[in-house]
């Protein structure tokens, strides 16, 4: 990775966005970061992206006790 640009700052949470170290590689990893966690953090969270070639979306699961 080569470049990390923050998103969104919150208390609570933060989101970077970090660029593919490789120039021909057009990747972008983002990075979700729950710094002060409760209850309600928990569930599914979704990552929409779109660009001219389409769209896309990808969810994930936050289980806890």
């Amino acid at each position: 990775m080569k470049l990390c640009v923050t998103v969104a700052v919150e208390c609570r949470h933060r989101i970077d966005a970090y660029e593919s170290a490789d120039d021909d590689d057009h990747t972008l990893t983002l990075s979700l970061r729950i710094r002060i966690f409760d209850d309600s953090d928990y569930g599914r969270y979704t990552c929409f992206a779109s660009n001219r070639f389409g769209q896309t979306e990808e969810s994930m699961m936050l289980f806890g006790q």
